[in-house]
């Protein structure tokens, strides 16, 4: 009896046992460009930071490659050398992300739409990867001043997709932790 109001009393002051959120976002993660931006490379050191350990990153990604994966994390940036080192006309490209999102929605793989090349990787040669991307998209993270004139705010409108602007590289780090539940390297 004594212990059962020692744990009750304990209960009283300590309060219930914390609830952890259910993630977001699950790992095994397929991190891709859509433009061929090398702002890849920035957002696979984002995950390492972040804790996501099972990512495997690449700017060749196709449909095939999203077998036994939870999350796909769409890199949105165009650019010409990206492309031309790619060997990738626009059009190429464009259909390659077209075709990750129809498989990641056809098999339920839930994208992340992720900006981080702020308002220098956007204009007529990026703004076609977004708009695909965006309204599929589960959640999307744009760096500060990538959403200045409100492109992706208003492409996830209509889905009801969420979009967070992130002031700094820190912020994308501690939001792409807290979406997969894990603790941000300091």
């Amino acid at each position: 009896m004594r212990t059962l109001l020692l744990a009750i009393l304990c209960w009283l002051v300590a309060g219930p046992p914390a609830v952890q959120a259910a993630s977001l976002f699950s790992e095994p993660v397929v991190i891709t460009t859509a433009g061929q931006s090398s702002d890849l490379l920035l957002a696979r050191q984002f995950f390492t930071k972040a804790g996501v350990t099972k990512a495997r990153a690449s700017a060749r990604f196709t449909a095939d490659s999203l077998a036994g994966v939870k999350c796909l994390v769409l890199v949105v940036g165009g650019s010409s050398k990206g492309l031309g080192q790619a060997k990738n006309a626009t059009d190429v490209e464009l259909a390659r992300v077209k075709a990750l999102v129809q498989k990641a929605k056809t098999l339920k793989v839930p994208i992340l739409c992720l900006h981080v090349g702020r308002e220098a990787r956007r204009g007529p040669l990026s703004d076609p990867f977004i708009s695909p991307v965006v309204p599929s998209a589960r959640q999307v993270l744009v760096l500060a001043g990538g959403n200045k004139d409100k492109l992706f705010t208003t492409l996830a409108g209509p889905a009801k997709v969420p979009v967070t602007e992130a002031a700094d590289y820190r912020e994308v780090v501690a939001r792409v932790a807290e979406w997969f539940g894990k603790t941000a390297a300091k």
